[in-house]
């Protein structure tokens, strides 16, 4: 049974939140006029577990925000928050970016006077991620021996995350996404080997792997028929080494692959140095007919001048962007000046990742852009999936 504690300094509310959590259905409800009292209450020796814990952001002894940093501090996370407040929705909005950054499961911030609709939403919501948590396996993550056992093995592998026209819904490509078919573990994506990113020459040598993967399926899809492109990451590190360009050029010339049909991600995890090198590599690749993209844009490091100096064919919108969108009208004015600001760069592909749902793709249409990926569209699947499917 879900059991709940109300945080709130105001006893009519309090009273509200609690007698609408009855009228939903739970029975499991605390109350606590301060968060100093919520805090002695969860920290209690023998005190029961909560599993939601609905917190007001303003009380005059500590806020909502000190309340999750005591309770951080003290290794203390419920299984869900929900944040509240009659202040402006861009407190709410800050306020629970915070939490998450702390690894809190927020299930989201509802307007003060809270109401049942509100709560019901937000709790289905609960349901769903506690049904899902229970379903999930024990995460699995590899020391660098043993990722540097599995690159030795080959064991490294290619998955595809197909890519599609959102006007036509007809596929038109796919990213290149490494996972590790591991003998013991079976099928491990990138959070079992997150270590890997850390090592320059790892990365470099599962870049090389997966590449050398990708290009030869897309030899067969393209024997196959699909008139298709392939996108691959490609770190900072890599661009910026002198016979990249060089490398590329000979590999899909041996293999008989127009360039035009490579995408280049360039991802920026890392502050971006040594920028005259890495431009003369875009501009060689490009010189050749290949693309590039800048992936995860309003994630990383890249700011508004760069983007303007790069030679970009393709301009990839972080799914952090779409998730703001979906909530609200101030996420949805940034994800329009991003897709504004590319077009007037003359960089007229636009993608959008992370679509997964109806109202994504609604956003994604409504805003112009063409292109996008995302689980609601297709998961990512195996070179044979891929040919088979499309």
């Amino acid at each position: 049974m879900t059991r709940f504690l109300v945080i709130d300094d105001h006893a009519a509310q309090r009273f509200l939140i609690c007698d609408l959590l009855r009228t939903i259905g739970f029975e499991k409800i605390t109350e606590a006029a301060s968060a100093s009292a919520a805090l002695a209450t969860i920290c209690q020796p023998d005190a029961e577990v909560f599993d939601v814990l609905v917190c007001d952001l303003q009380m005059p002894d500590m806020d909502g925000i000190g309340l999750i940093r005591m309770l951080d501090a003290r290794g203390i996370k419920p299984s869900a928050l929900i944040l509240m407040s009659s202040y402006d929705h861009r407190i709410l909005q800050a306020a629970e970016m915070a939490a998450k950054e702390s690894q809190w499961q927020v299930l989201g911030c509802v307007q003060k006077p809270v109401s049942g609709a509100d709560l019901q939403r937000l709790l289905t919501m609960e349901s769903r991620s506690l049904a899902q948590s229970a379903q999930l396996p024990m995460p699995v993550y590899l020391s660098s021996d043993e990722i540097w056992d599995c690159l030795c093995k080959g064991q490294f592998i290619a998955h595809y995350q197909p890519k599609f026209n959102l006007d036509t819904m007809k596929y038109i490509g796919a990213e290149l996404l490494a996972r590790c078919d591991h003998p013991h573990y079976g099928l491990l994506s990138p959070a079992s080997f997150q270590e890997l990113f850390d090592d320059p020459d790892a990365l470099r040598q599962l870049t090389w792997q997966m590449l050398h993967q990708g290009l030869k399926d897309l030899q067969r899809w393209h024997a196959q028929g699909l008139c298709v492109s392939l996108a691959f990451n490609l770190g900072w590190p890599l661009l910026k080494q002198h016979d990249f360009a060089t490398v590329m050029i000979e590999e899909t010339r041996r293999r008989g692959i127009n360039p035009a049909s490579i995408i280049i991600e360039v991802t920026e995890t890392e502050e971006l140095s040594d920028l005259p090198l890495v431009l003369g590599n875009m501009a060689s690749l490009r010189l050749h007919g290949f693309q590039l993209a800048l992936d995860d844009f309003g994630s990383g490091y890249a700011n508004l001048q760069l983007l303007s100096q790069m030679p970009l064919t393709q301009l990839k919108l972080d799914q952090s962007l779409l998730r703001a969108a979906s909530r609200g009208r101030d996420g949805l004015t940034v994800l329009a000046a991003a897709v504004g600001m590319a077009k007037s760069l003359a960089v007229t592909d636009v993608v959008l990742e992370g679509i997964e749902s109806t109202l994504d793709l609604d956003i994604a249409r409504q805003l112009d852009i063409s292109t996008g990926q995302g689980y609601f569209l297709a998961r990512p699947m195996s070179a044979v999936e891929i040919g088979n499917r499309f």
